[in-house]
């Protein structure tokens, strides 16, 4: 919401996109950090092959696993420069979600 706000105040030039800063951390990390502060232990995880998504019939699914094969960064330098933000920890998004949604 803070992205947004400065957003709209921001005089500069137009046309421009800003992408809200964020923590970079993988699904698993976001796992443990998460069961971490609910004090839950977790099982192991593992991910499917792709010959184990086609016999479960997640084709869909297939399509997108670009998308967890290598990290997905996303340059927030102009919102931090520009607009004066910055992301909040990870420990602090994960304990806000939790409030918002236990």
């Amino acid at each position: 919401a803070r992205t947004l706000v400065a957003a709209s105040r921001y005089t500069g030039e137009w046309g421009r996109a800003f992408h809200v800063p964020s923590q970079h951390a993988s699904p698993n990390e976001l796992i443990r950090k998460t069961a971490a502060m609910l004090g839950r232990d977790i099982a192991e995880t593992h991910s499917y092959s792709i010959p184990e998504m086609e016999a479960l019939g997640m084709h869909e699914l297939i399509e997108m696993t670009y998308l967890f094969e290598s990290p997905l960064l996303v340059d927030s330098s102009d919102a931090e420069t520009l607009l004066g933000v910055k992301a909040s920890s990870l420990e602090e998004m994960i304990a806000d979600t939790l409030r918002d949604h236990l």
